[in-house]
């Protein structure tokens, strides 16, 4: 782009910009800075209308249709990702208020109806895979420009041709020229003249050569000194041939001798020498396609004798041909003798002329007030202005619906001269085939003269020719402007509301181009437009084919404050596609503009944050681009200041540009340590949105690695270490990844401080430790310095002191040599700091999430074969057998344990003994072989990875967590587009929901009568084929029980037709006996499966009726140790707040945000708790039956921080005699808690009465083993190993006894395991030790 094309695009600007145009030239790669105001008015008076009318205009606002502008629509409305212009059910509107991006199909879900919120269904909970984006070629491999023009005109006035046979009258205006009106070669050279003058419209830089009447000689010369002038640069030959014969059949034109007395021929194949390539020929004679299809015969030849030459000179020369081969031009008086021409040079006035002629119906309209039309070409609020504004829409966008891409590109996009000559081609063929001729083009064009465009077109000209009259006579009359734009913008509007589904490209994407050149529209332009591109990449790539890219980088330099908002969501679209495209906003300092945005702290917070996003992809792997932006000295400030802003996209995306901004580039990384911004970020590791936290660790990671390991950087280094810390037990499975590669990251920059032997035996004392039944506890290295410090601390050194006196002596062993063999090596605190670090990994090895583990150990795997002193075998043998623990650990969590006798199972099962090990410390709590492992294992180890024989290194592992947030901006996100398929629920989700509705309402209301109904009759009767039945849950809203053994398995039942829909096992997740499992989003089509094990565990299923897939999973309680006994880990789950409640052996309760995945309390108990309840009503009350008998009441809004018991509200001072089997807080009775112990006794207890139970009885003599206590009806039942069931009211009242299975000669049911009641019917579930599970039921509907 050259430096006359200036664009004034503040709005505050008064100078008047008509004349600076937005030229085809602009369209691909390069583009210029604003001209210098002392150049301004030349360029103005030179530069008139070089694109058809393709300018911008700022100072406009009288030609708005309605002359009233469109407020600005406020940016992301309320969900934290949004934006749209108009409703669906409105057409002519063009902006209404609001404008959003959705965040969340969260949120989505809560806009349509007041639920119960959703949880795990996050985008970060789903499968991701990168998958490129395909970008098309949209920029021009090679640029051209027409700079020379040959003006060939053989006319000789006043003599006619021998082989033409002309009418009377017959047309004869040669450039709208009476060539009869003056001398021969006055006339002759006026005509020239007004050629190039009509040329010049189009390109007023050329140079232009004519040549009137000329010889062989004449010819040749110009040629020769015009490809000489242009080098590369294409040539433009015009040849008008109207005074001399037609072209023959060998490929030959005719000029004349030096006296004109012959017509001389003139060789084709001589004028393609001369002209050479690249070239556009203009051939305006009768049976001009002679010329076409020698020329094309030639160029194939040519090209046959250079095969080497490339590109093909065929795709580098265009013709254009007036007529076909035996086709005489028109004769028609009513049009000039050189329609051709005058419909290529001068569009507007002849398809003005021509619709006079069509348009009988048209009156006082005369050829003086046509060629008199009011206004500039260049002036679009002027009739004439306005005119060829909209016949360069209607041109382009024909073109652009028919034909192919790269085609359009390259004669619409690629040169300025060559664009209008096409657009005006396509108004040639539809005047010349009114008079049975047809135009020839090379490349050639399908059929356009009938495109639905050209209505639009006709219908614009009526508009514009039934003013003319009153607009001469009435020097007063205002012009009324065309609706045209208006009416496109509308009918785009429509196909974004409806015609989008049918995925065919809208016709009017062109126009919007058109209408971003007038300021009136240009808000509603935008708006539409930014819709379009959120429909995907596809939608991007149509707008850049079209040529969107240079406006949009133009009107970068605009003020306007209305446009802000959509063209920072257009940039986002673009550079989410297309990240090249910084080179180009570097270029013209447009990255300047989204660091305006970002400074303005009143802006919208999601703007912001897309801010935030453009700067980072300009940044992204261009240090051109970092350097850019880091020139604004305060910017590391600015992202500060982001980063404590409420929004989270806000937050992660000031990460994540801080991130890109110092990745690779110690300059700026020094910057940002000398702010202390990594202490900033750091604080964000605790935020409540994982994805914030992720984008944390992401950016943390990129300030270690300086190549000057200075002193004051290893220490700020080892300072971000520490803090990474906490993030090893974080709830979310992609923080923990990012903390694999970020730990990894101080592994690459610092493996060679590790000590080869220490190392090894930390590896063999990490992996006996991850794989025992009872681990030791993961003890940090502790170097000499005051800034050491272990990852995790005890809670109490007596607690400590008593568990690890149970722990087996070899890992004692392990673990004094390596503490003493670190004190022999007296190694500094980087070789500490690096083995914690190592040690972490280890652990992450054994993540229950596959992804985390596995690039856990790709880590391992780098440090083997990256570090010489690493690299042997007895290092390769020690990380095999990380492998082979983890695939021996999956192994073993499908395998069967034998089973023991029933009593003493129970026993053991519901003894209250302490864990081998309790202390804080880390553990992993695997499920675990039941010999030791040996180190001195002879068996074969390969190594981990294949290419592990082969010598050099492998790849370190690298994140993906940039690009999967760069992928959210990729995919639709505005709330327009999401609800198009989303703002109507499904028949299916319909009927689910009144179901839901009318079972809760019945549940309410006839459940409570309940009470005095008995609950005997069998119903179902089927067994699980398992061992024995531990936990049972009905779903509440489908016929669904789910049921666990006493290892890993999971059957799910249609419990109304007693089939199995699936059973899988979950010890490869879990690695523990599964202890207790919650159903949560019940009530929701995305209904999944809680289940939790005795090692801590946590694992997240859908579709588990079916495939059950594996969410996420977590350790949810890591002071758990797996074990056959005890309690183990014990869930209660709230649905309305989205918590967890995590109890068991670990002898206090943690209360996990499962919407955050963060734990947000721990309330220390210091007794083993064996059930627990929530208050479902109010949420914030819970209570805990103890191993000694006792019951606690708490309220978790106490705050944990005044005193370890300062939640306690209530602590009964009367006890059970035995250890508590189940609690419940009943839905209907909020302030009741129902207790039941394994010697028989229920109790009843007040939360506002502390001293004791207000009523209790005696249940049944002997062992309790189970007790269920329905959620609304006042009805309890308790099952005990002698083999019966009782049904009890909360009168104490006994409703049923059940002894036997129904049936003929029913058999005795077994020893009772569990039992559950139906949360919304009369019906309760029972299993046994003998996996046989029965329902029983006192509900009538249930029966039938």
């Amino acid at each position: 782009m050259t430096s006359h094309e200036d664009y004034n695009l503040n709005n505050n600007n008064k100078e008047q910009d008509d004349n600076e145009e937005f030229s085809d030239e602009d369209n691909n790669e390069t583009y210029s800075q604003p001209i210098p105001p002392n150049t301004r008015n030349h360029h103005q008076q030179t530069n008139n209308n070089n694109y058809g009318g393709d300018f911008f205009e700022e100072n406009d606002r009288s030609y708005m249709n309605n002359n009233n502008p469109q407020p600005s629509p406020p940016l992301l409305a309320t969900s934290p990702n949004n934006i749209s212009p108009s409703s669906s059910s409105s057409i002519s509107p063009p902006i209404t208020n609001s404008f959003s991006i959705d965040k969340s199909s969260k949120s989505r879900r809560k806009s349509q109806k007041k639920e119960k919120p959703i949880y795990y269904t996050q985008e970060r909970h789903q499968p991701f895979t990168l998958i490129p984006k395909e970008v098309i070629d949209w920029r021009m491999k090679q640029r051209l420009k027409t700079v020379h023009v040959a003006l060939v005109l053989c006319l000789n006035i006043g003599v006619d041709p021998p082989d033409t046979v002309k009418v009377h009258p017959c047309a004869k205006l040669e450039c709208w020229n009476d060539p009869f009106s003056a001398p021969h070669q006055k006339a002759l050279e006026n005509i020239g003249n007004s050629l190039k003058n009509q040329y010049e419209r189009w390109q007023p830089r050329a140079r232009y050569k004519q040549c009137l009447d000329p010889t062989v000689e004449e010819v040749k010369k110009t040629c020769i000194q015009l490809r000489k002038s242009a080098k590369k640069e294409r040539i433009l030959f015009h040849y008008n041939g109207h005074g001399v014969p037609k072209p023959t059949q060998n490929g030959e034109i005719w000029v004349f001798n030096k006296n004109f007395t012959q017509y001389i021929p003139l060789s084709l194949y001589d004028l393609y020498c001369w002209m050479d390539s690249p070239s556009i020929y203009v051939f305006d004679c009768s049976s001009a396609g002679l010329i076409l299809n020698s020329f094309l015969q030639i160029i194939e030849q040519k090209d046959s004798q250079s095969r080497n030459s490339s590109p093909s000179s065929k795709k580098e020369n265009i013709i254009l041909a007036a007529c076909g081969v035996n086709e005489n031009l028109p004769m028609n008086p009513d049009f000039p003798a050189d329609l051709f021409t005058s419909c290529l040079t001068t569009p507007i006035r002849m398809a003005l002329r021509w619709f006079m002629q069509r348009n009988k119906l048209v009156d006082n309209i005369t050829e003086d007030l046509i060629e008199n039309i009011p206004g500039r070409i260049n002036d679009r609020r002027t009739p004439l202005g306005e005119l060829n504004w909209i016949f360069t829409a209607v041109t382009d966008t024909i073109a652009w619906n028919v034909l192919p891409r790269d085609l359009f590109h390259r004669l619409f996009r690629q040169d300025l001269l060559v664009a209008s000559l096409f657009r005006n081609f396509l108004l040639a063929d539809r005047i010349m085939r009114s008079a049975n001729c047809i135009p020839m083009s090379y490349p050639k064009l399908p059929e356009t003269h009938n495109h639905p465009m050209w209505d639009s077109w006709d219908l614009a000209l009526d508009q514009c020719v039934s003013q003319l009259q009153n607009l001469l006579n009435n020097p007063n009359a205002e012009y009324e402007y065309s609706p045209f734009f208006s009416s496109q913008l509308t009918d785009f509007q429509v196909w974004l509301d409806f015609g989008h589904r049918i995925q065919k490209p809208p016709t009017q994407l062109p126009i919007l181009l058109q209408v971003l050149l007038s300021q009136s529209h240009r808000l509603r332009a935008l708006t539409l437009l930014g819709r379009f591109l959120d429909m995907g990449s596809w939608a991007v790539n149509l707008a850049l084919s079209v040529g969107i890219f240079p406006y949009v980088l133009k009107l970068l330099q605009s003020n306007s404050v209305e446009l802000r908002k959509m063209l920072v969501f257009i940039w986002t679209k673009i550079l989410a596609l297309d990240k090249p495209c910084q080179v180009d906003l570097v270029k013209d300092h447009g990255h300047s503009y989204f660091i305006n945005i970002l400074t303005e702290r009143n802006n919208d917070t999601q703007l912001r944050a897309m801010a935030c996003f453009v700067l980072a992809s300009i940044a992204d792997k261009f240090n051109p681009g970092q350097q850019a932006c880091l020139k604004y000295k305060n910017l590391f400030d600015i992202c500060t200041g982001q980063i404590i802003e409420s929004d989270p996209l806000l937050r992660k995306w000031a990460c994540l540009l801080i991130a890109k901004l110092i990745e690779d580039y110690e300059e700026a990384q020094e910057m940002a340590l000398k702010i202390n911004l990594n202490e900033k970020i750091s604080h964000l590791l605790s935020d409540d949105v994982p994805e914030v936290r992720s984008a944390a660790i992401y950016t943390l990671q990129k300030f270690i690695g300086s190549k000057e390991k200075s002193e004051e950087r290893i220490q700020g280094e080892i300072k971000i270490g520490t803090a990474l810390y906490q993030s090893f037990l974080d709830g979310s499975s992609i923080v923990r990844k990012e903390l694999v590669y970020a730990f990894g990251t101080f592994i690459q920059f610092y493996g060679d401080n590790i000590p080869p032997e220490l190392l090894k035996s930390i590896i063999k004392e990490q992996t006996i430790q991850l794989t025992n039944v009872a681990p030791t506890p993961i003890i940090l290295s502790t170097a000499p310095s005051p800034t050491s410090s272990f990852i995790f601390q005890p809670k109490n050194s007596k607690s400590k002191k008593k568990k690890e006196n149970k722990l087996p002596l070899q890992s004692n062993v392990v673990d004094t040599k390596s503490l003493r063999d670190m004190k022999d090596r007296e190694l500094g605190q980087l070789s500490y700091f690096i083995l914690d670090i190592c040690r972490v990994v280890i652990m992450l090895c054994f993540d229950p999430v596959k992804e985390v583990a596995e690039e856990a150990q790709k880590v391992l795997s780098f440090m083997r074969f990256s570090f010489g002193k690493l690299n042997d075998e007895d290092f390769e043998k020690e990380i095999h057998v990380i492998r082979q623990k983890t695939l021996m650990m999956q192994q073993q969590a499908y395998q069967k344990s034998p089973l023991k006798p029933m009593q003493k199972r129970l026993i053991e099962r519901f003894s209250m003994k302490k864990s081998a090990s309790d202390s804080d410390f880390v553990r992993s709590g695997l499920v675990t072989p039941q010999q030791g492992f040996n180190s001195d294992d002879d068996s074969d180890t390969d190594s981990m990875d294949a290419s592990s024989s082969s010598v050099g290194q492998i790849p370190f592992p690298k994140s993906g967590y940039y690009e999967r947030c760069c992928d959210y901006f990729a995919n639709p996100v505005l709330q327009e587009n999401l609800d198009k398929d989303e703002s109507f629920l499904s028949p299916t989700a319909l009927r689910r929901r009144r179901r839901n509705e009318m079972l809760i309402k019945e549940a309410n209301s006839t459940l409570k009568v309940v009470g005095k109904r008995k609950l005997e009759e069998q119903i179902g009767f089927f067994g699980n084929e398992t061992e024995i039945v531990s936990q049972m849950k009905f779903h509440g809203f489908d016929p669904y029980l789910i049921v666990s053994d006493e290892f890993d398995g999971i059957s799910v039942w249609n419990w109304i037709r007693g089939s199995v829909v699936n059973n899988f096992r979950c010890g490869e997740i879990l690695r523990g006996r599964i202890t207790d499992f919650q159903i949560i989003n019940e009530e929701s089509e995305n209904s999944m499966l809680l289940v939790s094990s005795a090692s801590g565990t946590v694992a997240i299923y859908k579709n588990y009726e079916k495939k059950e897939e594996l969410v996420t999973s977590f350790r949810a309680a890591h002071e758990a140790v797996s074990s056959d006994s005890g309690p183990g880990i014990l869930t209660e789950w709230q649905q309305p707040n989205g918590l967890l409640f995590v109890t068991g052996d670990i002898e206090k309760v943690k209360i996990w945000d499962v919407d955050k995945e963060l734990c947000i309390q721990n309330v220390q108990i210091d007794l083993q708790v064996t059930s627990i309840a929530t208050d479902h009503m109010g949420g914030n009350v819970f209570s805990v039956g103890c191993c000694d008998g006792s019951v606690l009441l708490y309220d978790k809004r106490e705050s944990p921080s005044s005193g370890p018991t300062h939640q306690l509200i209530s602590q009964f001072n009367e006890k059970h005699k035995g250890w508590v089997v189940n609690n419940k807080i009943q839905n209907v009775n909020s302030s009741q808690v129902i207790t039941g112990c394994s010697n028989g006794d229920i109790m009843f207890w007040d939360v506002r009465i502390p001293n004791q139970s207000v009523r209790s009885f005696n249940a049944h003599k002997g062992s309790m083993t189970a007790l269920a206590i329905h959620d609304y009806a006042p009805v309890l039942a308790c099952g005990s190993n002698n083999q019966f069931i009782k049904v009890f009211n909360t009168a104490g009242e006994t409703l049923s006894m059940i002894y036997y299975h129904d049936g003929f000669l029913g058999q005795r049911i077994g020893p009772i395991s569990c039992l559950a009641f139906h949360p919304f019917r009369m019906c309760l579930a029972a299993g046994s030790t003998d996996s046989i599970i029965s329902l029983y039921s006192g509900d009538t509907a249930i029966k039938k």
